[in-house]
């Protein structure tokens, strides 16, 4: 089976407008229990990505109280299409070390994320799948064995 992204992406993605400021966006990470927001404008369109990385460099900044969020967010933002292969986007995780992709349509808007945690959920998944069937048929193979052994002994013995 050829898994794609638009197959293990989150949909309902919590976002960052480009109007926000600092504190919206501690809040939002804090609430939402997340460590990274696409920030997005009016149309929907990724614009950057904010993490909690972002946000420490604040400490480094005299008077951070007023910096914009502008000056915080990462604005090369390396986004996924929903179309993409996940051995392609897993090789994309290996390669950047991030802990997630914006998923964009043709237009830019965003549409999702895809994170590392949803593609270890389908390996996982994935995995159990093959070990039950594996089970079921090493079953039905021991059953049938059986089957055929005590079918040879009859016919030894009769």
């Amino acid at each position: 089976m050829r898994f794609t992204v638009q197959q293990v992406m989150t949909s309902r993605v919590i976002t960052v407008p480009t109007s926000a400021n600092v504190d919206e966006v501690f809040d939002l990470l804090l609430r939402h229990n997340v460590s990274g927001l696409p920030v997005v404008d009016e149309e929907n369109r990724l614009v950057a990505i904010v993490s909690e990385a972002d946000l420490f460099r604040l400490l480094d900044t005299p008077g951070s109280q007023t910096t914009p969020l502008a000056e915080l967010w990462t604005s090369n933002v390396i986004s996924v299409r929903p179309d993409d292969s996940l051995p392609d986007v897993i090789d994309l995780f290996r390669q950047r070390q991030v802990r997630r992709f914006p998923v964009v349509d043709d237009e830019g808007k965003l549409i999702g994320v895809v994170s590392r945690r949803d593609v270890i959920r389908v390996i996982r998944d994935v995995r159990m799948r093959v070990a039950r069937e594996c089970q079921v048929l090493h079953q039905r193979a021991t059953a049938a064995a059986v089957a055929a052994a005590t079918s040879v002994a009859a016919v030894v013995a009769g």
